[in-house]
């Protein structure tokens, strides 16, 4: 919970926004976003109104642009 309050704080109040962030797609920003509130696949689905299948197919879009393999490290990236 620590560690995501700072992530959000850090992704809201950024001057500069990390360059990775360009690369995502308006959607999977808005998916990332709910990622770093520590939503499940289940709740990040709900809210967008898509499959949990469509959630992770999204998420292993933004692991490839990223260069990563999980949710921490792409909001590390981030």
């Amino acid at each position: 919970p620590e560690l995501t309050t700072l992530l959000l704080d850090r992704l809201r109040g950024a001057r500069h926004i990390n360059p990775a962030w360009h690369r995502l797609t308006p959607c999977e920003a808005q998916l990332m976003t709910l990622v770093a509130e520590g939503l499940p696949n289940k709740l990040i689905a709900d809210r967008l109104g898509i499959t949990t299948g469509t959630v992770q197919n999204h998420l292993n879009h933004v692991y490839g642009k990223l260069g990563v393999h999980s949710r921490t490290e792409a909001l590390a990236v981030l």
